[in-house]
C-alpha cells in the first residue's frame, strides 16, 4: 500500500511537478502534507489569485489549523477566538 500523506505534490509552473518531503511541508506550512490545503484556504495563495482572509498569513493560518484541528472545526468555532482580526 502507497501512503502518500507524508508527501506533498505540487505543480511548479516552470519546473514540473515537485514532492516535498514531511519535513520540508512542516517547515515550510507549519502542518503535515495533510493540512496544507485548510492552511492555504486561510492565507490565501497570491501566485493563483486565491484571496486568504484579512490579516491571515500562512504563520497565523498554520497556528489556527494546528489549534482545531480542521479549516471545518476552526469555522465551527469562531466565536471562541478572542483576537477580532482572527475571527
Amino acid at each position: 500500500m502507497l501512503d502518500f500523506s507524508n508527501t506533498l505534490y505540487a505543480l511548479a509552473p516552470l519546473a514540473g511537478f515537485t514532492d516535498l518531503p514531511f519535513r520540508s511541508v512542516v517547515k515550510k506550512f507549519g502542518v503535515d502534507a495533510s493540512k496544507v490545503i485548510d492552511v492555504q484556504s486561510l492565507a490565501g495563495d497570491s501566485s493563483d489569485n486565491v484571496p486568504g482572509g484579512p490579516g491571515i498569513g500562512v504563520k497565523t493560518a498554520a497556528e489556527l489549523i494546528n489549534k482545531y484541528g480542521t479549516l471545518e472545526n476552526l469555522l465551527k468555532s469562531a466565536h471562541e477566538i478572542k483576537q477580532n482580526k482572527r475571527r
